[in-house]
Formats: C-alpha cells, structure tokens, sequence
C-alpha cells in the first residue's frame, strides 16, 4: 500500500510571523491604512487570499483590497527571501527520518511562491517528494490532498496541520488529522495531536 504524510507550512513546519508581520505593515502604511498586529496576522495563518483580504480590509472596495493585499505579498517575498522564518524543534531530524519510509509532501492555502520561500530558507527541499498551494490552482485543501494522492497513487495518507480548518479539510477527503498543536491554531477534539515535532514518527508508525 502507497502511503505518505502531507503537511501544511505555517504553524507547523515554519514560524515566519514576525517577518509576515514587518512585511504587511510596510505596505498598509503605503496604502495609508493603520498597522496591525501580531494577533492579526496569527489569525490569517491558513487562510487563502481572499480570506485574508477580506479580514484585514473588511471596509475596502475588492479591487482595493486586493491590491493591497498582492503589495503586502510582494514585500513579503521580498523580507521572506533575505530574513527567512523559523523552524520549529527537532524539525530537520524528523523529516529525515519519515523521508526514509514515507513520501513527503506539502500543501498550504499560501500563494504559489511561498513553498519555494520556504524550502530555499529551510534547506529542506531534498526531503519532499511534491508540494502543492492553493494560490497555483485556486483549489481548496480537500480538493488539493485528493490532487496530491491521486498523482502519487496514495492509498494511504495523513495530513498535519494546526488549524481546525485543516482539520475539517482532512475530514471532507477524508484522511486522518494530526493536530500540531504546538502551532497557531486550534482543533476541536482531533483524534491525533503532537505537542512538538519529535512525536510524529512513532504516532505515524501507530497510524499508516
């Protein structure tokens, strides 16, 4: 049986908020808008972009909002590519050791260069088989880990993510949920959880 582990970025692979942070609040004061906050940004991680457009600038036309929003991305890119983000305990160790027995894979709602920030930072990239973003084909993450299993003739998969709507993505597939919960967000009951990185191998060995 074909297995392999899909992850998300933020929250639990990658902490990059403070650069997030410094890289949105550059181009609200651009647009002339108030900054915001750390809390504001952590209630973004996961979301598409249109979601966030719609929480940071509920008052904004849609052709504001998302000009604004493609400037805060850009700038992003451009923070992200010199300051990078962090890595969460024991990151490296794990990966290299799942990578031996399971294909890895990652799938995030970020924007279609955001993985390629991500492993060129991390120096990650040789422990991934094949990645996917819903800002390269628009679709949700349900659709998105069925896209990924189909063209890795998965049978067999779970997906560790740290929001409950990762949760509720990985039960529309369905495939079993890792909470992270060492991440930004929240899940309601997960039937899995791991409190830090370390704890994915053995519970991975219990579950595929």
């Amino acid at each position: 049986m074909n297995k392999g582990i899909i992850f998300d970025i933020d929250g639990t692979l990658w902490n990059s908020t403070k650069t997030v942070l410094k890289a949105w609040n550059l181009a609200l004061d651009e647009a002339g808008l108030d900054a915001i906050k750390m809390e504001d940004v952590l209630s973004c991680m996961g979301l598409t972009g249109q979601q966030i457009a719609d929480k940071l600038l509920p008052e904004q036309t849609q052709e504001t909002k998302m000009s604004i929003l493609q400037n805060c991305f850009n700038i992003e890119h451009q923070l992200l590519e010199n300051e990078g983000g962090e890595l969460f305990p024991y990151e490296k160790e794990v990966l290299e050791e799942l990578a031996k027995e399971y294909p890895l894979f990652i799938l995030t709602n970020a924007g279609p260069t955001y993985i390629e920030l991500f492993l060129n930072d991390s120096k990650l990239s040789s422990f991934f088989t094949d990645s996917l973003s819903h800002g390269e084909n628009g679709k949700s993450k349900t659709e998105n880990i069925k896209i990924l299993m189909e063209r890795h003739h998965l049978e067999n998969a779970v997906y560790v993510g740290d929001t409950r709507d990762d949760q509720i993505y990985s039960q529309n597939v369905p495939v079993p949920f890792i909470f992270a919960s060492y991440g930004f967000g929240e899940a309601i009951d997960p039937e899995y959880s791991i409190n830090d990185l370390s704890e994915l191998p053995k519970l991975i060995k219990s579950i595929l």
